[in-house]
């Protein structure tokens, strides 16, 4: 169920006190809502744990550091799409269209984010400590942004080679490729998971969708179009998550 008229917050699970029906809110986000939005003692607020959990809140006192909330009522939260998509994204050169890209797919409901070195990357080092740090801020923003009760998982930076097999036959396997046939797309059938591989700037080798269709990996196109890295992430997960 969306509430137009408010927006999430996000506290984690262990400053979530079910017994007393209290939470608290701090750090960045109790610097948002306290400086930024002016809220006050008395104000409703509608806090998620990021764990498909949903709290409909009201401030009753306000301290330095956190703010203390009752817990009116624990909430339906079904915003969630039917299929979770897995954004297997190579790292591009331009960081800000990475986190571009992360931001726009997990406003769309992506399930976790695996950065991803290839032949192309530029870079062949992962992310630092302070570049993920900010990662998860976007990720945890646009969770809230777009009311949702889901944290996607930023995972750790793999290289393309040790990218695995499906699973199982209920997951699926994608990777976008400029260069495929552009009447070949996604699948027809109904998804319940998929694995979506989008390359850096200049695309896949042909040695590595080779390697990737050994794998049981299947290559699609997105028509004519020849799209930025970020705007395949978009627009395929977008197409996923619709089964369109």
């Amino acid at each position: 169920m969306l509430h137009f008229n408010m927006e999430y917050y996000f506290t984690p699970d262990n400053l979530i006190n079910k017994n007393s029906d209290l939470l608290e809110i701090s750090g960045e986000e109790f610097r948002h809502i306290k400086k930024s939005l002016r809220k006050t003692k008395g104000d409703i607020l509608e806090v998620t744990n990021g764990n498909y959990e949903l709290y409909k809140c009201v401030i009753d006192e306000i301290k330095s550091d956190r703010l203390i909330c009752k817990i009116l009522q624990k909430m339906n939260c079904d915003t969630e799409p039917d299929v979770k998509v897995n954004l297997l994204l190579c790292l591009l050169r331009n960081m800000q269209r990475f986190e571009f890209a992360i931001e726009k797919c997990v406003e769309l409901g992506v399930f976790s984010i695996t950065p991803v070195i290839s032949q192309r990357t530029l870079s062949q080092n992962e992310p630092g400590k302070s570049k993920s740090e900010r990662i998860k801020m976007i990720i945890k923003s646009a969770m809230c942004q777009s009311q949702r009760c889901y944290m996607p998982e930023l995972k750790n930076t793999i290289k393309l080679k040790d990218i695995p097999e499906p699973k199982s036959d209920l997951m699926t396997n994608i990777v976008m490729y400029e260069f495929e046939d552009c009447t070949k797309k996604f699948p027809e059938n109904k998804l319940k998971e998929v694995n979506l591989l989008i390359g850096p700037e200049g695309g896949f080798t042909e040695e590595e969708i080779s390697y990737l269709k050994n794998k049981r990996w299947l290559s699609a196109s997105l028509g004519v179009r020849k799209f930025r890295a970020e705007t395949a992430a978009i627009i395929s997960t977008y197409k996923l998550i619709n089964q369109i």
